[in-house]
């Protein structure tokens, strides 16, 4: 299990092991944010819920490759995307049921010369990419039903963590 660690101001800085995790609470560096709700640690004479995420108390300075564009692979992009296909909306879960599986889409087809570049890609299941062929959305009357945009590191990161914390929260 990983702990999500927050800066100071609250900005997703890293994730550790949740052993690390706890030692920095330990140790006073840090303070438990959110406790994983079934998740305890025991000792003779403690327990512990398992952190979620911790804050530090001091401020941690983030690198900059933190603010820089994220790699595009397809794992990123489905997290951008909401793990959702953007033209049908159908969502990873309902596409796993249905025998489908989200892909990469190309919104400017690669065969009409169009890059492989966050700003042309788009999450899409299987059914839509097929259905849209190497035509445009417009030609092919599938309208994008979100937006297309560039992520930074932290941004993913910060998303990341909103799919964990609904996931604990959904599996209450």
């Amino acid at each position: 299990m990983r702990t999500l660690v927050l800066n100071a101001e609250m900005i997703p800085t890293a994730e550790v092991p949740v052993t690390e995790a706890l030692t920095k609470v330990f140790l006073g560096k840090a303070y438990t944010v959110e406790e994983h709700p079934r998740i305890v640690f025991r000792s003779p004479g403690l327990t512990i819920a398992a952190p979620v995420s911790i804050a530090m108390f001091r401020y941690t300075r983030l690198p900059a490759s933190f603010y820089g564009r994220a790699a595009l692979t397809n794992e990123n992009l489905f997290l951008r995307d909401g793990d959702r296909c953007l033209y049908c909306l159908r969502t990873r879960k309902e596409l796993y049921e249905a025998g489908l599986r989200l892909t990469r889409e190309h919104v400017l087809p690669r065969s009409r010369g169009g890059p492989d570049h966050w700003e042309n890609v788009v999450a899409a299941c299987q059914a839509c990419n097929c259905r849209k062929g190497s035509h445009t959305p417009d030609e092919a009357g599938m309208p994008l039903q979100g937006r297309v945009w560039v992520p930074s590191v932290g941004r993913l990161h910060r998303l990341r963590m909103d799919r964990r914390i609904r996931g604990l929260h959904a599996a209450e």
